[in-house]
């Protein structure tokens, strides 16, 4: 017959403690070409930029090619106070990195917590991360 056992399940609490990395969340905009022009330009908004603290977690490897990163999986989760203002258009900015917020998780539907699931996409120094 089976026994009953424990099943583990992931930390799902934050503490204002573990917040212990200052990053910057960067609004971007996508603006239209001017005339006679084929390119569309990326602007970082640096008047929306929020310097927020977060907990840093990196749930796996990640693959870099050139400085860029290649793959699309979460490579780190940000964790930080609520903000409703938090969207997955936005980036983060850490250490001179940029990641690209693909999914943003109110923290058990309490309006206290997020967790910001990203993807690396490398160095500020190479203007294709920003993209």
């Amino acid at each position: 017959m089976p026994t009953c056992v424990g099943v583990p399940r992931e930390h799902r609490k934050l503490c204002a403690g573990d917040l212990d990395k200052e990053v910057q969340i960067l609004a971007r905009d996508i603006l239209p070409p001017e005339a006679a022009e084929v390119d569309y330009d990326i602007d970082m908004d640096t008047a929306g930029t929020l310097a927020v603290w977060a907990s840093v977690r990196t749930p796996r490897g990640r693959a870099m090619f050139d400085g860029t990163g290649i793959q699309v999986d979460v490579s780190h989760t940000f964790g930080v106070y609520y903000d409703a203002s938090y969207t997955a258009e936005m980036f983060i900015l850490m250490e001179g990195r940029f990641f690209r917020i693909l999914d943003v998780n109110d923290l058990e539907e309490r309006h206290e917590w997020m967790v910001l699931s990203c993807a690396e996409r490398g160095t500020e120094d190479n203007p294709v991360n920003k993209a």
